[in-house]
């Protein structure tokens, strides 16, 4: 149950405007990226911004559980009360304890830090430390940010090459968007100083690759190959071309990047498999975090966990994220790569890149296996 729910359970029978409000609420949270509700999220758009900027601990509530569309409505509205009662009248200590308190809605929290900081400028570097580890990773940026400006200052400066070395290495120890950790990385490197951002980011670098299997017409996305049914490393099976084997595959640069045409050949209309194995320290909450510009779909200790039937629309870091649970121990990712029959210049890429990290979007400490250099019946 969402908070929001919890705020005034014991008014809504007493106080008919209450339970009037909370329902004009519960209208704009039910409103979804296909359209539904949207025209009772309209009619009680009125209705919910008639509350008092003082009371703006009650809208926020309403974050914690709402799904990312009528969030942005809910903080339409709250903007709306705003700009009618001043933002002098909410009151800033309810803001500060909302930010702080990691069980609300990282979308609440991130806007009572806004509104915070509009308040008092000054409540960004009074919060920072506290929010250097936070699981929302748009809280932790700003506080982030302060850090490698405390680096960039200690290296012009001079006067202490050693400590802007160690200021750095403590922001990238917070850091995990992907701008604020390559221009820390680059400057620990001007400085000489190794940086490892595949184990920083948790991309994993050990694979074994499988194909290519048959995508003509984009058939091989929903063709179970055998892959799919089981994991044997020795096997060999029908390709699309005749007889293909695994073969092992380690990523070497900071992208992490498996790049399927380099190890298979380019071509069109085909699909191939990575897999992966990496040890957990224990049972705990992840993100499958990849990005390919081909479709893919992804199998976790042999449940399929994502699909993604998408080709040639960009490969942005973190393009796909899934939420999983996994074990302690040795854990297994199987993905499926399908390049299509786009002739276009641009539509070369048959590439996967592929992290575990938490929900901020730091690296999750993973052991992957050692692995040899080739194996029978393939070429090194």
């Amino acid at each position: 149950m969402s908070a929001f729910f919890l705020v005034v359970p014991l008014l809504l029978s007493a106080d008919p405007a209450v339970s009037e409000w909370t329902s004009a609420v519960a209208a704009i949270r039910a409103v979804d990226q296909f359209g539904r509700g949207h025209a009772e999220a309209v009619r009680a758009w009125p209705r919910v911004t008639e509350l008092p900027a003082e009371r703006l601990a009650e809208l926020l509530s309403a974050f914690d559980g709402a799904n990312p569309l009528a969030a942005n409505w809910l903080r339409a509205a709250g903007e709306a009360i705003i700009q009618r009662d001043g933002l002098h009248q909410v009151p800033p200590a309810v803001l500060r304890d909302w930010v702080l308190d990691r069980r609300h809605d990282a979308r609440g929290r991130q806007w009572a830090y806004e509104l915070l900081v509009r308040i008092d400028p000054q409540a960004g570097e009074q919060l920072g430390p506290r929010l250097l580890d936070d699981p929302s990773a748009e809280l932790r940026r700003d506080a982030v940010q302060r850090l490698i400006d405390e680096a960039d200052a200690l290296d012009r400066a001079g006067e202490q090459p050693g400590a802007a070395v160690e200021a750095y290495r403590r922001a990238l120890s917070y850091a995990v968007d992907h701008d604020q950790v390559r221009a820390i990385a680059e400057a620990l490197r001007r400085r000489g100083a190794a940086v490892d951002l595949p184990r920083h980011f948790g991309l994993l670098r050990q694979w074994h690759l499988i194909g290519p299997f048959d995508n003509t017409g984009g058939r091989g996305f929903s063709a179970e190959y055998p892959p799919e049914r089981a994991i044997d490393l020795a096997a060999e099976y029908p390709g699309k071309h005749g007889p293909v084997r695994w073969a092992v595959h380690t990523t070497k640069d900071d992208d992490a990047a498996v790049d399927f045409n380099e190890r298979l050949g380019e071509e069109k209309a085909v699909a191939a498999y990575a897999f992966a194995r990496f040890t957990a320290p224990g049972k705990t909450d992840a993100e499958l975090r990849f990005s390919s510009p081909n479709a893919v779909k992804v199998w976790l200790n042999g449940r399929q966990v994502g699909a993604f039937e998408i080709y040639h629309a960009g490969s942005q870091f973190d393009q796909y994220i899934v939420r999983v649970r996994l074990k302690e121990g040795v854990n297994e990712v199987l993905v499926k790569v399908c390049q299509n029959e786009q002739t276009q210049s641009w539509a070369r890429g048959w590439k996967l890149q592929f992290r575990v990290c938490d929900q901020a979007g730091s690296g999750i400490a993973l052991q992957e296996p050692a692995v040899p250099q080739t194996q029978p019946g393939e070429s090194p």
